[in-house]
């Protein structure tokens, strides 16, 4: 059976009998798959340093009768140190890992999702502690929620569809999935008030703003979307709500990322 090879992220990686990895990569054409790396434990030259969580991998590898894809070789595109060095920046793409893996399924195609992956891992590399951390974390997530399907509604009303303006208390509503205008909100079957469990939540027009942008600019101008400490705290709120509305579920790492990162 012929060799095959590709680009990919690593994103999990499980002991399996006395010296092999089941290595678990992301691909933009395969999607999320697993592979066995024979003898990795063992070997000191073979996979050194390369099969890490978070690294970028040009793998080469061979279909197997068995089952998995075994990992002859691979090469190191990117291995992202600062990731490893720093706490917050650590919590921060941890939080991006768990989200990918809660998205990606195996033999599903999916380049955007892989592209906004790996430029937040870059981007994370590259960024200062606090704030421009957080920052990349709330735009990988408002392009993460659109490569799903859920992309959130954040300039007009998600029920009346009135353009959000300035001046007036406007909520993002989770279980709508978008802003809400201050008449709706108030309504029959308006969203809740802030504070309260359904996860709704207060929205400013310049933290509307930023999520917005984040979802049309290309990848390559996102670090030119400015936004102050305070938006961005209320971001990253509404964020973590919809997150859990849209996955059933709280994501695990962001208790490490809000302890690490200093938010929240």
């Amino acid at each position: 059976m012929e060799k095959f090879s590709c680009q990919a992220i690593v994103l999990d990686l499980r002991d399996y009998g006395e010296a092999d990895l089941i290595v678990s990569l992301f691909n933009p054409k395969l999607g999320r798959f697993q592979t066995i790396a024979k003898s990795a434990r063992k070997s000191k030259r073979r996979f050194v340093n390369k099969l890490e969580i978070f690294t970028l991998l040009y793998a080469v590898l061979r279909p197997s009768h068995t089952g998995l894809p075994l990992l002859e070789e691979a090469e190191l595109i990117n291995s992202f140190p600062r990731l490893r060095q720093d706490a917050s920046l650590y919590a921060a793409a941890t939080l991006v890992r768990e989200f990918l893996i809660a998205a990606a399924h195996e033999g599903d195609s999916d380049p955007e999702m892989f592209f906004v992956s790996l430029w937040a891992l870059d981007s994370l590399d590259k960024a200062g502690k606090g704030w421009p951390c957080r920052a990349v974390t709330a735009q990988f997530l408002v392009r993460y929620f659109d490569c799903i399907g859920y992309r959130p509604e954040l300039e007009h009303c998600q029920k009346c569809g009135t353009a959000m303006t300035a001046g007036f208390p406007w909520l993002f509503s989770a279980a709508r999935g978008g802003i809400v205008c201050p008449s709706c909100a108030a309504g029959p079957g308006g969203a809740s008030q802030p504070g309260d469990s359904s996860g709704s939540r207060m929205i400013q027009p310049g933290t509307a703003k930023f999520l917005s942008s984040s979802l049309t600019v290309p990848l390559s101008h996102l670090p030119r979307l400015k936004i102050t400490p305070a938006p961005l705290q209320e971001a990253l709120n509404i964020l973590w709500r919809y997150g859990n509305a849209v996955l059933g579920r709280e994501i695990v790492s962001w208790r490490l990322f809000w302890q690490l990162t200093g938010s929240r």
